[in-house]
């Protein structure tokens, strides 16, 4: 009988260890597709930063040498709205990376929830097969 109660803890405890893992694992894979969004986010917006800056070098700059003095006041306009999209650009990396944190921090909570739970439903089990056994 005692044998069988050892048994018992010793699969309670494994279990639990196996829990304990799995947790540890979600919060590491939870992570690393935090830092996978987080790097397409960075790549995203890199590529359209450098795009802007093509453009604005290839189209506002040589027009700004060659253009008289009235024709540069009507750039103005133009440079406004590179700068506009360079604004944006950095809005979208800027929210982007708060969403990921924020989603991250959402996942972090869902597996402490879960972790939780499933310690406590295991401690009523073992307390459960404790008692069963002292019948």
């Amino acid at each position: 009988d005692k044998t069988i109660d050892s048994i018992n803890d010793n699969l309670a405890k494994i279990i639990d260890s196996n829990k304990r893992l799995e947790n540890k694992v979600d919060l590491l894979s939870s992570s690393m597709k935090t830092v996978t969004l987080d790097t397409q986010l960075h790549q995203a917006v890199l590529a359209d930063t450098i795009n802007i800056m093509k453009d604005f070098m290839q189209y506002v700059i040589p027009a700004s040498l060659t253009a008289s003095k009235n024709e540069r006041s009507s750039l103005v306009h133009v440079a406004n709205e590179y700068y506009n999209r360079l604004h944006v650009a950095s809005s979208r990396l800027i929210n982007g990376y708060q969403l990921n944190q924020l989603n991250h921090q959402v996942q972090l909570m869902s597996t402490s929830l879960h972790s939780s739970t499933v310690q406590t439903g295991q401690q009523s089990a073992s307390k459960y097969n404790s008692t069963e056994n002292a019948k």
